[in-house]
């Protein structure tokens, strides 16, 4: 097939989102380092032993999100329905109070926080769990807000947000 000869970013601007997710979201299965795909081998317990950890930061969402500059409860609701749509929740009353302004302080507040949830925090959580059924597993949560985000203004009310622990793990 063609795209074998091009470079790579044009070779993932060919792909259908669809077969995108299929191709990149996982690691290769290669038969030799991963002989299935990774929610298989967590779940059935063949990946091969290694001590596990992983974690999440306590603003995991504000970096995706805070471009949004959502101001208002009705902004936020929007949102909020486009994912109960989206992802068939079958209680969104109880979405909409765990993310709501009067929970986070703020429209945007809550969004990122919703969103921090969605794509790190459960992920994690169930990697974490279906890994600790099999191998030893640890998760931390990271809470401390860098010192530098207070010379640069745009970062300043970010927390702790998603990659901030780099700095202090490596």
């Amino acid at each position: 097939d063609d795209t074998v000869h091009r470079p790579p970013l044009e070779c993932m601007r060919a792909l259908s989102p669809e077969s995108l997710v299929e191709q990149y979201a996982w690691p290769s299965v290669d038969g030799v380092f991963f002989e299935t795909g990774f929610p298989e081998a967590a779940a059935s317990g063949s990946l091969n032993p290694a001590v596990v950890v992983a974690g999440v930061n306590d603003n995991e969402g504000v970096m995706f999100t805070d471009y949004l500059g959502i101001d208002s409860e009705g902004e936020l609701r929007i949102f909020l329905e486009w994912w109960v749509e989206t992802l068939s929740f079958s209680e969104p009353e109880t979405l909409y109070s765990l993310y709501s302004t009067k929970a986070h302080g703020s429209p945007q507040a809550a969004y990122d926080m919703f969103y921090g949830d969605l794509s790190y925090v459960c992920p994690t959580r169930t990697l974490l769990s279906a890994v600790s059924e099999h191998s030893e597993a640890y998760g931390y949560f990271f809470t401390q807000v860098p010192s530098w985000t207070a010379y640069y203004p745009i970062y300043e009310d970010w927390g702790a947000f998603h990659s901030a622990e780099l700095a202090y793990v490596f």
